[in-house]
């Protein structure tokens, strides 16, 4: 980035702190008098990022917090759409039901990445991850449930493991508090979108309470004959003796059903073939190529998980945080590989897969204040272990011809109690990861310095055929107070991902992903408003990252050396007590070295240079108990290019909106995902030479009403 530019946007984020905006829920209780009123408000620290709570401007890097306001002001229904309006974050390959697969700094964050109460779930730690219907599928949040949403940017592996380069998401799943409340909502809206809503929070007594949410949802999928339900249940609990002990247990039930087919909406793109009048064409990308009745996915999760705190000797405090998922899914799926340009060969598989997931994580740590002196000392160990077993019954089905897909006359075929199957295929894998790992803060007047080091053991495999890897992790990060809340800052870090099962052409194995970042950045946190921005710039690099070859299908070779480097800008606050602002603007440049022969595509796509958001949310004054609010967001994703690193895709501009109106206890409103019904891809991918382009959201419109007792 020039020089000028830079100055540009420090003078745009130095001239928005003079305005003296307030900020969303960052950093530590901050005390606000307003007319001689005292408000005592707790905003949110950095427990889920270093797992003490840490000052927001203190902590060495760069990170969001999406909190429950956030997303009820947007409207959010799904993770991608959390992650909408946060610098560095886009959405390149989701679909509507289950999957998310999302970019941050440039690089892949896939379920591997996603962690529910600081604890992994289900993800692909050995092998590739990719758009599957396996076990990257196994989880799938249900935003209801959620009170935010992390994204720590950068380099995570000390604080979560093995990790991408680019960062993590955090989700943190709703608790009881210590105060009643109720609220039932009901939406209905396009696609058949219908959804009922409850929430109940009760006090047991003065140190305890209990909550439970419920969420039915169903709704109509871009692929023509699909749809998809939801059923959730999550019951917690809360207790807590003040300044001695707090526990806290999780706990819930989803279902998902999925008629039809559950992949993300593909269309084929003319103008970036070489034979754009070919028929294939001209066949709807909204075709179900599948069987009516049959094609499907039925995934059943539950989840229990507790975490507690307490004080053991001195200024010594030990927390444990642990989490348990079970979940059975039957995918009923048609398969479709084209062949040439006039033939789709098809085959339907039915897989029942069990899976299960458990990690647990014990530190103790002590915080020593002596005058301008603070030290605060963190020393713990963690395991995450899942396990998967399924069996695949496959059956080869009539071919679809172009010509007889254009009139209309298919084969669908037929799947019943008598089919006789082509193959069936028994699979089975377990894997551990286990850790030590410490980080030490050291504070002496206006200089904080932040250090971690993770030693980590992976597992994976069955029996004979387990591979086990060892990872050094580390992060070294130092602040400077400059004081009226502004502090600069400097943080490197390394990251791990294990690629065990994957072997080159001569059959060596692949080896591990090693990911390196830097960072430097300016924060700003005021001490007297709600405030917050963060003014970054960083360099990140991916070795030996895998990708697999087409001839001989299996085996993978590796790009030596990716790299993303660029700045992002983000700004959360209240410009006005009847306006309040988020702002991002991202610049990314990613660099390939080391690409080797048989690499026809590293999945280039998707990532712009230049992205933009920005949120705008304001509120009336009160009128007889009754008040509007109204929500506008914009989104800009620059060029991005095509997986054949020829094209790119034009730049698109994105519009949602909200209106709220509320009185008393009751409100109504209304939500609009993308406004102006912009068609556009989030990226590209090239399958026989066909360009096939994945459909970004389409114009969404729903409209609730909810009671609050």
């Amino acid at each position: 980035m020039k020089s000028r530019t830079c100055k540009i946007v420090a003078a745009f984020l130095c001239g928005i702190a003079g305005c003296g905006m307030m900020n969303t829920a960052y950093g530590e209780n901050a005390v606000f008098v307003l007319d001689g009123v005292t408000v005592i408000g707790e905003r949110h620290k950095g427990r889920d990022i270093f797992k003490y709570n840490e000052k927001a401007e203190k902590i060495p890097f760069s990170y969001s917090v999406i909190d429950e306001k956030d997303l009820k002001q947007r409207g959010v229904s799904s993770l991608k759409d959390s992650l909408n309006y946060t610098a560095g974050v886009v959405g390149t390959i989701t679909d509507q039901a289950l999957f998310n697969n999302s970019t941050i700094r440039g690089f892949e964050v896939d379920h591997t990445n996603v962690t529910l109460n600081g604890m992994k779930m289900f993800g692909g730690n050995d092998r590739r991850t990719g758009y599957s219907s396996g076990i990257d599928t196994l989880y799938s949040p249900e935003m209801s449930g959620l009170e935010s949403v992390t994204i720590a940017k950068g380099a995570e592996s000390v604080h979560h493991g093995a990790a991408s380069p680019g960062g993590s998401i955090d989700l943190q799943l709703k608790k009881a508090k210590l105060f009643p409340s109720t609220k039932g909502e009901v939406k209905f809206g396009s696609k058949s979108h219908n959804e009922e809503t409850f929430d109940i929070n009760r006090p047991l007594n003065d140190h305890s309470a209990f909550r439970v949410t419920a969420v039915h949802r169903k709704y109509d999928l871009d692929i023509e004959k699909s749809s998809t339900e939801r059923w959730y249940v999550a019951p917690t609990y809360h207790w807590e003796v003040k300044d001695k002990m707090e526990f806290d247990v999780y706990a819930y039930w989803q279902k998902d059903y999925i008629a039809g087919s559950e992949e993300p909406l593909k269309e084929k793109i003319p103008s970036m073939s070489s034979h754009p009048k070919e028929a294939i064409f001209s066949v709807p990308s909204r075709l179900f190529f599948g069987i009516s009745g049959k094609d499907g996915m039925d995934l059943e999760n539950r989840y229990i998980g507790y975490q507690w705190e307490r004080p053991i000797r001195g200024d010594w405090r030990i927390h444990q945080n642990a989490g348990y998922m079970k979940a059975d899914a039957v995918f009923r799926k048609t398969g479709v590989m084209q062949i040439g340009k006039q033939m789709f060969l098809r085959d339907y598989t039915d897989t029942t897969m069990k899976a299960d997931s458990f990690s647990m994580d014990t530190y103790i740590y002590k915080e020593v204040k002596h005058g301008d002196v603070h030290h605060h000392f963190l020393a713990g160990v963690d395991l995450h272990r899942q396990s998967w077993r399924f069996r695949t019954l496959e059956k080869m089905l009539s071919p679809w011809m172009v010509s007889d897909i254009l009139k209309g006359k298919m084969d669908v075929g037929e799947i019943n109690d008598t089919t006789k199957w082509d193959d069936i295929i028994r699979n089975k894998n377990t894997s551990w990861e286990k850790a030590f790992y410490v980080q030490n803060v050291y504070e002496k007047g206006k200089v904080s310095f932040n250090t971690g080091f993770r030693h980590t053991g992976y597992t994976t495999g069955e029996g004979k055929k387990e591979v086990f890897t060892v990872a050094n992790t580390w992060q070294a990060g130092v602040s400077y107070d400059h004081g009226k809340g502004w502090h600069s800052y400097a943080n490197h870090a390394t990251s791990f991902k294990p690629n065990n099962g994957m072997y080159t052409i001569q059959n060596e194995e692949v080896g591990p992903t090693r990911g390196v970042q830097s960072e430097i950045g300016l924060k700003y946190e005021s001490p007297h408003t709600h405030l917050h921005g963060t003014l970054a710039a960083f360099h990140i690099e991916k070795q030996n990252y895998p990708v697999g070859l087409r001839r001989p299908q299996g085996f993978y070779t590796t790009v030596d050396q990716m790299i993303s480097k660029g700045i992002e800008l983000e700004l959360h606050g209240e410009i006005n007590e009847n306006l309040e602002l988020s702002f991002s603007y991202t610049y990314a440049d990613r660099i390939y070295k080391g690409l080797k022969p048989g690499i026809e595509s590293i999945y280039l796509g998707g990532v712009p240079k230049h992205a933009v958001s920005l949120w705008l949310d304001t509120e009336t004054e009160d009128r007889e108990k009754a008040r509007w609010n109204g929500g506008l967001g914009l989104r800009f994703l620059g060029e991005r290019w095509c997986d054949d690193k020829i094209h790119t895709l034009s730049p698109v501009l994105l519009a949602d909106a909200s209106l709220r109106y509320k009185k008393d206890s009751h409100s109504i409103r209304l939500d609009v995902k993308n406004l102006f019904d912009t068609h556009y891809c989030t990226a590209v991918r090239i399958t026989n030479d066909v360009p096939y382009g994945f459909v970004g959201d389409q114009r969404q419109v729903t409209l609730g009403y909810s009671y609050e007792w």
